[in-house]
């Protein structure tokens, strides 16, 4: 068996070598972990059903700037009841779309107008989840407390 206080060399090669492995492991792995996230389809032959909440008859449109202002005008003559421009530096717009006409089906053929349309997307409802609002419930709820601490005011 070879003594390694005795053999001085032969443990700083081996203390070297130990720590290049303990420090270059984690960069070379054999395996790398890597989100596999399925890529949504480019262009759908289908129109998509709309899971998520959403106002009924509504939907968000944003023009490209170089779009014609008279294909602009011609798309929301032919889909939409009322359009209101949203406020802000973008040139979105809420459309209601027509009476007879399928909100997924309209974003649908929408969207076939891609080179003059930068979105369509229904009017999603954005509401506050998580235990933020319900902290803050339960916050206003609580009654106000005074110390018992007789010296609290000398404090």
């Amino acid at each position: 068996m070879i003594r390694l206080a005795a053999n001085r060399p032969f443990r700083l090669v081996l203390i070297s070598l130990l720590t290049f492995c303990l420090v270059y492991s984690p960069v070379y792995s054999l395996n790398p972990a890597r989100a596999k996230t399925p890529a949504p389809p480019k262009n759908p032959s289908a129109p998509q059903p709309i899971t998520k909440a959403h106002k009924p008859r509504e939907m968000l449109i944003k023009f490209r700037d170089d779009t014609p202002q008279q294909i602009r005008d011609q798309i929301i003559q032919v889909y939409a009841k009322s359009e209101k421009k949203l406020r802000g530096r973008g040139k979105e717009s809420r459309l209601t779309i027509r009476d007879g006409l399928d909100l997924a089906n309209t974003i649908f053929d929408v969207r076939q107008f891609a080179p003059f349309i930068e979105f369509a997307e229904p009017n999603y409802l954005v509401t506050r989840t998580g235990a933020f609002g319900a902290e803050r419930a339960r916050r206003a709820k609580r009654p106000q407390t005074t110390p018992d601490d007789p010296q609290f005011a000398l404090q």
